[in-house]
């Protein structure tokens, strides 16, 4: 690729970046003033009223959780896709949350799975077990963080999978392409995510493969799947780990990924918070 088109493309992917950003501020503020628009109202209302605006100010608090996460990275990938029956070409982002009016959508909907495709002839199951058949002419892929395009990559179906740009590198590197093996460990991890949920699953692997991360993602994935939620509340759910040094870690990684009222203990803080006892323990 020239480095004229890399230029092109970088400089149409600060500019889409930049329109979203100021989206997203927009719709921050919005719901800021919303939501101190419910609370100046609420002792106002009735009680039936307050039930409902309270819902409102939950939702309307929520949201903007996740726009601030947004605006720090809104998406990691781009796929410009022709699905079947269609004659459009239309470009989808993916990222940890759905902003819709501007394209974005979460890496739990199905078509999501996409961005781990070669450009060419696609398909992926719909929740309800039918299959979406479509072609994926193009694939972007992003490293956003503090709302700067940090690295990026695009491949096509004429053109195989190059860098665009890194930072602190692009002057020194011409060329990059990712190991296969990466591609491949990350489609498989996506595969254990969306796994059938019915009955017990058991990941493996040695010491330091990611087995807990990915076994979080997961369970993210359990509690916000539009098919599947109903059955998995979040507040249902507890997750074991084995020290209070982890038990911190994982606890700011769900809420990352919208989940904040997920229990996250060790064992035997759960047994002794069961058996109501004063013991004194370590681990």
């Amino acid at each position: 690729m020239h480095t004229v088109n890399k230029d092109k493309i970088l400089t149409e992917a600060r500019n889409h970046l930049n329109v979203v950003m100021l989206r997203l501020k927009q719709i921050k503020i919005n719901l800021e003033n919303a939501i101190k628009k419910s609370q100046n109202d609420f002792r106002k209302l009735s009680a039936a009223d307050q039930f409902a605006e309270k819902a409102v100010m939950i939702h309307n608090t929520k949201q903007a959780g996740e726009i601030e996460f947004l605006k720090k990275s809104p998406y990691f990938a781009r796929c410009d896709v022709m699905w079947e029956d269609e004659k459009d070409t239309r470009s989808i982002y993916i990222g940890k949350y759905s902003l819709s009016g501007e394209g974005i959508y979460s890496w739990i909907v199905p078509a999501a799975v996409m961005r781990f495709e070669n450009p060419g002839a696609v398909e992926y199951t719909l929740p309800e077990g039918g299959t979406q058949k479509a072609i994926l002419s193009r694939k972007d892929q992003y490293m956003i963080v503090g709302g700067d395009i940090k690295f990026m990559t695009t491949e096509s179906i004429d053109n195989p999978r190059e860098l665009v740009y890194q930072e602190y590198f692009s002057n020194r590197k011409q060329g990059f392409v990712l190991p296969e093996i990466v591609a491949q460990m990350e489609k498989a991890q996506d595969q254990v995510i969306r796994a059938h949920h019915v009955g017990p699953f058991l990941i493996a692997g040695p010491a330091g493969s990611g087995k807990t991360t990915l076994a979080l993602h997961r369970v993210a994935y359990l509690v916000q799947a539009p098919d599947i939620s109903d059955s998995y509340p979040s507040h249902s759910i507890i997750v074991f780990v084995q020290d209070s040094g982890t038990k911190e870690y994982f606890s700011h990684l769900l809420p990352e990924l919208g989940i904040d009222d997920i229990q996250i203990t060790t064992f035997a803080e759960w047994a002794l918070s069961v058996l109501n006892s004063d013991c004194q323990y370590t681990i």
